[in-house]
């Protein structure tokens, strides 16, 4: 016995037919390439070097200043803008508000020569 029309509607049949029908055609417009665009999202990745030391205490693109260093190559830096002081250890992160997790790494540090190797990294 075959339903009528608003017995389908109230059914769902039709609605469910109709909707599988414009599934299928989109996807195969996608899959063809005809009919649909895809925004490409360019991220570009920057990165700068930094070197601390006694002589050039304070780096303004970091907005920060070397406090000290410790014998272990542990480094503690103030950033300027909020008075926050920092500690990382050669190889990991400065890690607060101003820098991320990963925005400020400290490469390397030498207590003996008072120096210490940073590299800024950010992307837009």
């Amino acid at each position: 016995m075959e339903m009528s029309l608003p017995s389908k509607i109230a059914a769902g049949k039709t609605f469910e037919t109709f909707g599988s029908m414009v599934i299928l055609a989109i996807i195969i417009l996608c899959v063809t390439g005809s009919g649909c665009s895809f925004n490409q999202v360019t991220i570009r990745e920057y990165q700068k070097d930094i070197l601390l030391s006694k002589a050039h205490s304070q780096d303004d693109f970091i907005g920060a200043r070397l406090i000290w260093i410790g014998g272990d190559g542990t480094t503690k830096i103030h950033v300027i803008s909020t008075g926050r002081e920092l500690k990382a250890k050669p190889g990991s992160y400065f890690v607060s508000k101003e820098y991320g997790t990963e925005g400020l790494q400290l490469i390397s540090a030498s207590a003996e020569k008072g120096e210490a190797r940073l590299v800024a990294r950010w992307a837009d």
